[in-house]
């Protein structure tokens, strides 16, 4: 069974309130489970029986939630936590936005994958991201696909080197 289990802990000198979903077979167990990971400051306010379509739904949330954070990051780079959210929230009022989000993080997450099979999975996660992010500045189908064959290339001298 699926339960909910939120509270609050401690994480140095600030509080922060979590939300997951636990798999066990009673309430005092999914409390046990999510104590398991936290600190011993941590309080449980609520431990709530979920049926299979609340849990999905929270996980649809809280997914939805990452992939804006993840385009966000992209979209927005790294600046200062102020800037990021006043322009965040601007960007966010677009009826559009998650759309964007949405359809920028399958991109993304094709490009990955067409990175790991031309490059035979044989490449670093850091080297990948940022193949994977040469890919997506691509603006046109030509730069796509030179990018493609420059980061394949890349990988087949680093290969060649290691069995030197």
């Amino acid at each position: 069974m699926k339960y909910l289990v939120k509270g609050t802990d401690t994480y140095m000198s600030d509080e922060a309130m979590f939300e997951w979903i636990v798999e066990a077979e009673s309430e005092r167990e999914a409390e046990q489970k999510a104590l398991e990971d936290l600190s011993a400051k941590a309080k449980i306010s609520e431990v709530k029986h979920l049926s299979p379509q609340e849990a999905a739904d929270i996980e649809y949330r809280t997914l939805t939630q990452d992939v804006r954070y993840f385009y966000l990051l992209h979209l927005l780079g790294d600046i200062p936590f102020m800037q990021y959210n006043q322009k965040a929230k601007k960007l966010e009022q677009d009826p559009c936005f998650l759309y964007n989000a949405l359809s920028f993080y399958n991109k993304y997450m094709r490009c990955m994958r067409m990175v790991h099979r031309i490059t035979k999975k044989e490449i670093t996660v850091a080297d990948a991201e940022k193949a994977t992010d040469r890919l997506m500045k691509a603006v046109s189908e030509e730069e796509f696909n030179g990018t493609l064959e420059s980061i394949r290339r890349a990988q087949e001298a680093k290969t060649a080197q290691g069995e030197n």
